[in-house]
């Protein structure tokens, strides 16, 4: 049970980050606007 408790939390994790990156790089190459301007993740 724990081991699936840490790979729910590493896959949550993983994925957190692969959106930020892959925000992070729309925005910077300026295909997506602010945040502030109602873009969803």
């Amino acid at each position: 049970m724990t081991v699936l408790r840490t790979v729910r939390k590493l896959r949550r994790r993983l994925v957190r980050i692969v959106c930020c990156a892959s925000c992070a790089a729309l925005l910077a190459r300026g295909i997506v606007p602010a945040p502030h301007e109602g873009v969803r993740t």
